[in-house]
Parts: C-alpha cells; structure tokens; sequence
C-alpha cells in the first residue's frame, strides 16, 4: 500500500474509504467514487482486485461507471448491484460519467432498475464504487456537487521491471494475507466511525480536487495559466479593467491555440466571479 499510495493522507482516506464497506450507510451517509489515478504498473489494480477478491462476487461486483449511467442496459445492470458493498471496475475508459444518476449513485441514493423479463423494482442498497484510471475521466458537469463526490487517490511510482512480483497476486489470496487485509480494512470501519463517519481529507487530496476542476474546464485552466488574479477593490476605472468583450477575445484566442473547445461567455463570466 505504503508503495503504491505514498502520500500518507491519501493513503489513511483511502483506508477509510474501504473501511467504508463495511459500514451501515442508513447511519452514515458516504458520498464518495474513488478513483485510484495513476499510469500502469504501479500497483493500484494489485492493491484493489486483492480488496474485491475478499469480499467476492456476492458481495463485490464490477460495472463500468458507463455500464451503469451511460448504457442502454444500465436498468438491467442496477439490479445486479443490489446488495453489493462494493462497485470496482479497473482500467476505466476516459469517457464522461457525470451527471445526475452518478451524484444519486454516490449519494446511496434509490434507484429503479429491472431484471431481465422482470418487473421494475427499488435498487434499496447501492454499493460503493472504486475504479482505477489513468486520467480523471472529462467531465461536461461543472457543480460543486460533482467534484465534492471524488475521492481522488494518486499512484505516482512506477514498479521497475526488475521489481515485478508476478506471484504478488497468488501471495495476496493466502488464508494469512486476506486475514492481514480484512484487519486493514476494518482498521478503516474504526477510524471512520471514531470520525463521525467522515473520511478524512486530506491537503493533498483537496489540491488534487482543485487541479482536477481547473483542469476539466477550459477557462478556469486558461485563468490559471495566464496567472491572472483578482483585483480588490475594483472599478472601471482601474487602468486594467477590461469590458467581458476583450476578455473573451483573449480567451478564444488561447482555446485556438491549443485545440481547447470553449465555454460560454456565461461561463466565463461565471469562472471570473
């Protein structure tokens, strides 16, 4: 773990996170998806399917986030879930999610769902879901209520070739290691229920949070490269004020330049304020 996740903040959120698992969501309220962000060969999938493998297929099941929001069988797949502690998927395509059945997902909400044949139904208890990626996926929802839902968690390290363990996997479904990794995961059920049922995040996890908002907008990201800052107090009367016309000239230019796709003078408007 110490290798894969080294920040200890991430690391003790993520912790908690799985200690979530175990916890009775009608008492309190988790509303997190976390990602495990990082480039291959670095552990995270290791570290997870050992997780998912504990627990196994009745209690742990392994939809995309696209299965279960974006599909055309997403009904069909929400019944499956029903139950279920935990939602891994690994290797996450860098396709969209948001939107609103993934925040009444994080959220534990109900959902309707049906099984194949079968009359539709109330999905009464939905799991928690752990996915790995390479990049945070895009997203086209820009609310607070979207990026207060990721638990982002960095695996920086790449394992050198000489390091590679391809037994790792056998050694991690030992009697003794699943032993070894329930008492970690239950040190993370004691942790979260001493802190109220709050995951504890973390600086670095708030600073990744910001990068990933900056980032997924292309107005926000163009303010933060041009090291542009607020002015206090203001008025037009300052030599630098600008009307929003020249702003937004300024703006296209920049997404031309690098092939970014722009937002709505709103938007802009929106980011400045």
């Amino acid at each position: 773990i110490a290798e894969t996740i080294p920040d200890v903040g991430m690391r003790r959120a993520f912790q908690m996170f799985c200690g979530a698992f175990l916890i009775n969501r009608n008492l309190f309220k988790i509303e997190y998806i976390c990602l495990l962000v990082g480039t291959g060969r670095n552990g995270k999938s290791v570290v997870c399917k050992a997780i998912a493998d504990l627990f196994g297929d009745t209690l742990v099941s392994s939809y995309s986030p696209e299965q279960l929001f974006r599909s055309a069988q997403s009904m069909y797949n929400l019944a499956d879930i029903n139950g279920k502690i935990c939602n891994y998927a690994d290797d996450v395509s860098n396709k969209d999610f948001s939107g609103g059945d993934f925040k009444q997902f994080t959220s534990g909400a109900k959902f309707q769902a049906r099984h194949i044949y079968g009359r539709p139904f109330t999905v009464t208890k939905v799991p928690l879901m752990l996915c790995c990626v390479n990049d945070v996926p895009p997203t086209t929802d820009d609310t607070n209520g979207y990026y207060r839902r990721l638990l982002p968690i960095i695996c920086p390290n790449q394992i050198a070739d000489k390091d590679v363990d391809i037994e790792l996997p056998n050694k991690l479904a030992t009697d003794d290691s699943k032993s070894a990794i329930f008492n970690w995961i239950y040190e993370g059920y004691q942790m979260l229920v001493a802190n109220n049922g709050k995951i504890a995040i973390s600086d670095s996890i708030r600073m990744v949070k910001e990068e990933i908002k900056d980032d997924s907008n292309s107005a926000r990201r163009w303010v933060k490269e041009m090291g542009f800052i607020a002015v206090q107090p203001y008025n037009s009367n300052d030599a630098r004020w600008k009307p929003l016309k020249e702003w937004m000239a300024m703006y296209l230019n920049y997404c031309r330049d690098f092939s970014e796709a722009p937002k709505t003078v709103k938007s802009v408007s929106k980011s400045f304020k």
